[in-house]
């Protein structure tokens, strides 16, 4: 089994903390499957405008490479709305030949209206969605058009940094 996570946010030598939670699943999912191929597809840190904009155009690039080369069973979008634009881009043109997990987290389905839009999106050709808590579940079966099964998956938080 082949699994391509799309991720805005995944730990790098320079930004160790940033989205442990992510590579945390990712350890688990391959601890729990074996025979299991993950690639990660992230967006890198960026503290200013241009270049965060820049991260963007290059995560939306490599994701739609890594959609059409890798060839996954499972596309795994973590953070429904911003990470889901290369499957999005590559759905307008292919059919999905794998099967969709998109994880919601909180301000991809409660921020702007575009979030909600991407989330939307994606929402209707996942074929499992993911939610932090049962009151993030409720909210989305009660604003969103979402017809496959939605399961809470509890984060249990995220660990303090240790002191170096």
């Amino acid at each position: 089994m082949k699994i391509l996570i799309l991720t805005n946010m995944y730990p790098t030598s320079g930004h160790k903390y940033f989205g442990t939670f992510v590579k945390k699943m990712t350890d688990i999912l391959l601890e729990e499957l074996p025979s299991t191929t993950c690639k990660i597809v992230s967006k890198s840190k960026s503290q200013s405008f241009f270049s965060n904009y820049y991260s963007y155009l290059k995560f939306i690039l490599n994701g739609l490479f890594q959609i059409l080369t890798f060839k996954p069973t499972y596309v795994f979008i973590h953070f429904s709305s911003i990470s889901s634009i290369p499957f999005l881009i590559y759905n307008l043109f292919l059919n999905k030949k794998f099967k969709v997990i998109t994880h919601c987290h909180g301000t991809d389905v409660y921020g702007s209206s575009f979030n909600k839009y991407l989330s939307q999106k994606a929402f209707e050709t996942s074929d499992y969605v993911l939610a932090p808590s049962e009151h993030v579940k409720k909210y989305l079966l009660k604003e969103f058009s979402i017809t496959c099964p939605v399961y809470v998956t509890y984060s249990g938080g995220v660990e303090q940094p240790s002191k170096e």
